[in-house]
């Protein structure tokens, strides 16, 4: 049994701030907020999406069951009529690497909103470059970390490019020791944008990088290019042109060249750890000393929703997915007061730097309840909108999809799953080089039947018949622990099948 310090301490709770008052509690809605130590700054629209890392923000997302949050999400009635039918908010606390005790301040800030909705919500809190995906999700263009003013104000200057949801880091000081093999760097300048690519770096990365040192290089009338764009490959920076190679070596001396090799591979993600948090009981009260929650475990994956046990309070061991809190509807509010506080310190003990939730039974969001097996919803929304999209046709052909859009969008599928399907694996460039006879994709017989495994990536082409002819869909799935040369290789593979 493990024992972890609650922060709570069981403190009575501060007045809600007045920056807050005017939060509407019954409508969707996307606010962002830059706290300080003596306020919370709403933020203007054209703010969303760049954070500083000596700063902490409040971001918070109400939306109706199953659509998307963020910026653009149009506001609207939210009706809880007791049903089981209730909208997702989500209050995320986030703090930039040199943000000190604002990170607790933030955490105070999300109790404190979510005091004033008066109505469960989940909090996250967020660590920079380890983003929860639905925080990274809120924003399309991208997610900004910059360094505070006071250090930034530089000739040049320069970002790291990273993750399937670009999170685009800017490094300080510009220097060779900011560059790895497996990275994406944008370079700065007043005369030029120089793109390193790294020569492991993986193909999304690079797609990313390009697409963010365009918008640098445009002016403020869109589309017009103020400044000149290089691409600069690992170990070709030689190659450039003179202009380009005397501006790249004015800021980073080629002759101090020095590049951090790739990074290894993280081991296979661990089984969901499912733990059952308890407050042993107080004999003596002393003002100064923190109750410490203990932590039993009580199963390994594979979890199912009757684990949990609505007087009780548990914690989910994620691993790199996170570290979730759970609450049960039937808790006494001393136990759940320290829930988050006993997931933070579960996260400290295992040195993870991801996300940590908390949920309370009845909210589950999506990506909780994906760590379940038969996950049932207790939204009965979302299950009346399900049985509407099975019920709403016998079959689910183009014809029918075509004339309902939300039918369409709530199955995201093109037809029943009549259509043709072929898939391949794509094997890796060491098997191929021992047996020349061995393709780069390998078929996959009965693929209806297909197991998908982490280190491995597939290419699956789907046929199907719509009203204006045959349609062709292919689907490019990655493995969240394949090496970054089999992605490129069957990306490459994929664009040959998609323009053959």
């Amino acid at each position: 049994m493990d024992a972890y310090q609650d922060e709570d301490n069981g403190q009575a709770r501060l007045p809600v701030d007045g920056a807050f008052r005017t939060v509407p509690r019954d409508h969707t809605t996307f606010l962002v907020w830059r706290i300080t130590e003596s306020s919370a700054d709403m933020l203007p629209r054209t703010h969303y999406g760049t954070f500083y890392d000596a700063d902490a923000y409040l971001v918070y997302s109400a939306s109706l069951p199953g659509q998307p949050g963020g910026p653009d999400v149009i506001r609207k009635e939210i009706k809880e009529n007791g049903n089981g039918a209730y909208a997702e908010r989500h209050v995320h606390a986030w703090a930039g690497e040199r943000a000190g005790t604002l990170a607790t301040e933030a955490l105070r800030r999300a109790n404190q909103l979510v005091t004033h909705l008066g109505t469960p919500s989940v909090i996250h809190r967020e660590t920079a470059t380890k983003e929860s995906p639905r925080l990274l999700s809120y924003f399309r263009d991208g997610f900004r970390i910059l360094c505070s003013a006071s250090k930034s104000n530089a000739a040049a200057r320069l970002y790291r490019v990273r993750g399937r949801r670009p999170v685009l880091l800017q490094l300080v000081p510009v220097s060779w020791t900011h560059l790895a093999s497996d990275g994406v760097f944008v370079l700065d300048t007043s005369d030029l944008v120089v793109l390193w690519l790294g020569r492991a770096a993986n193909l999304v990365e690079k797609i990313f990088g390009a697409k963010i040192a365009y918008r640098m290089a445009r002016g403020a009338d869109k589309g017009v290019m103020v400044r000149r764009i290089t691409i600069a490959h690992d170990g070709y920076e030689q190659t450039l042109p003179p202009g380009d190679r005397n501006v790249l070596d004015t800021v980073l001396d080629l002759r101090a060249r020095t590049v951090k090799p790739v990074t290894p591979v993280s081991e296979a993600s661990r089984p969901v750890r499912l733990y059952l948090a308890t407050q042993p009981p107080k004999l003596v009260s002393i003002p100064s000393q923190k109750p410490a929650a203990r932590l039993e475990e009580v199963k390994k994956a594979p979890l199912f929703r009757e684990d949990l046990k609505e007087d009780c309070v548990y914690i989910l061991d994620a691993g790199t997915r996170g570290v979730w809190a759970w609450v049960g509807g039937n808790t006494r509010s001393a136990c759940s007061r320290g829930a988050l506080a006993s997931a933070r310190g579960l996260a400290r003990a295992r040195r993870y730097s991801g996300p940590v939730s908390i949920t309370v039974s009845g909210r589950e969001p999506l990506e909780f309840a994906a760590l379940f097996h038969d996950w049932h919803w207790s939204d009965s929304r979302r299950d009346v909108r399900l049985r509407a999209a099975r019920s709403a046709t016998t079959k689910l052909d183009a014809d029918s999809l075509a004339n309902n859009a939300w039918l369409a969008a709530e199955t995201q599928v093109p037809d029943d799953g009549s259509g043709a399907l072929r898939m391949w694996r794509v094997r890796k460039t060491t098997e191929c080089e021992r047996d020349s006879t061995v393709q780069t994709l390998q078929e996959v017989e009965r693929p209806q039947q297909a197991v998908f495994y982490d280190q491995d990536c597939f290419i699956v082409h789907y046929t199907y018949h719509a009203p204006t002819g045959d349609q062709t869909i292919i689907y490019y799935w990655m493995g969240g622990s394949s090496p970054n040369d089999l992605r490129n290789l069957g990306a490459k593979e994929a664009k040959d099948l998609y323009t053959n």
